[in-house]
């Protein structure tokens, strides 16, 4: 579904006209004949007649005119692809979904359908144990992963070779597959005490 666009031209000549005749009284209060034969009435009509030429032509820019636009200012437009979303599925049994499944999200009151790039198995296992080895010594970051959202440092602030990150979950399953997202932008800030 593409972005509706505004009709520009939205104002006749008469219309235009009649607006300017308006504001007469209120500009030239000395001004009283509004017949056609008037000079300023010409002159009203002559401004309308270019002011919906103006407006026609506005409503007239196409796609090519956007780009050409869009040079003019540096811009390089990319072509059109498909959308990709990440999608969180959760079942209390194991399913498997074939690519091409349709599937859909109620957002704003709006329904958005998607269609899977890939088959997927969902599993009913859930997240219970983060555990990381910083080299440093061995802690428990399970707290800090349930805090939904948040995109918190698993291995501290300063990550050393041979970090070890151990998931632990409730169940078993034949396959397991699962995103991360490597992401430094908007981390909590540490508290400092003193020098450390």
């Amino acid at each position: 579904m593409s972005l509706p666009i505004p009709d520009l031209d939205d104002k006749t000549f008469e219309e235009l006209v009649e607006e300017a005749k308006k504001l007469i009284p209120l500009y030239a209060p000395e001004w009283t004949d509004h017949n056609l034969h008037d000079p300023g009435i010409t002159f009203i009509e002559l401004f309308a007649w270019l002011t919906e030429t103006e407006l026609y032509r506005i409503n007239q820019i196409t796609d090519r005119h956007i780009l050409k636009y869009l040079k003019l200012l540096g811009i390089k437009p990319e072509p059109a692809r498909a959308a990709r979303v990440d999608l969180t599925f959760e079942s209390d049994r194991e399913i498997t979904l074939k690519k091409g499944t349709p599937v859909s999200a109620e957002v704003s009151g709006a329904t958005i359908y998607f269609e899977l790039a890939e088959d997927i198995t969902i599993t009913p296992i859930e997240l219970k144990k983060v555990i990381v080895d910083e080299q440093t010594g061995v802690f428990d970051r399970t707290s800090a992963s349930g805090q939904n959202d948040l995109f918190y440092a698993p291995f501290g602030l300063n990550v050393q070779k041979g970090c070890t990150l151990y998931l632990g979950f409730d169940d078993r399953s034949d396959t397991l597959s699962f995103m991360c997202y490597l992401y430094e932008r908007d981390l909590i800030i540490p508290g400092k005490h003193g020098d450390e």
